[in-house]
């Protein structure tokens, strides 16, 4: 109280944001995302391709908030998605589009802020 602040509602505040907070991982965003394309009637492919990329990031970012999820984070997601098309792409026969695909993601030594 010395400070002009209200212990109580401090305490009320602290829990209202983290329950946002909780409700803006990645992981609720995402299936938030998959029930929206649902009921709006995206094809079947489209939600089961959609669900599989947002599958990717779910160990890594799925439980962090929206808001704190860094550049480097979403590069981690990106390069496994490109390791998994390469063996989809590319099983070990050579094909057409590997060349392709090899090089889906790379870092050019661009900056982006957090």
């Amino acid at each position: 109280l010395r400070e002009g602040k209200d212990p109580m509602v401090e305490r009320r505040v602290e829990k209202l944001a983290r329950a946002i907070a909780a409700g803006n991982t990645f992981a609720a965003v995402a299936d938030e995302l998959l029930a929206k394309m649902a009921r709006e009637g995206r094809a079947g492919t489209t939600l089961k391709k959609t669900k599989w990329l947002f599958d990717f990031a779910r160990p890594l970012i799925g439980n962090r908030p929206i808001g704190e999820i860094s550049a480097a984070e979403v590069l981690a997601v990106l390069r496994k998605v490109e390791v998994r098309s390469r063996r989809v792409v590319d099983p070990g026969a050579a094909h057409e589009d590997a060349p392709a695909a090899q090089g889906a993601v790379a870092i050019t030594g661009a900056r982006h802020s957090d």
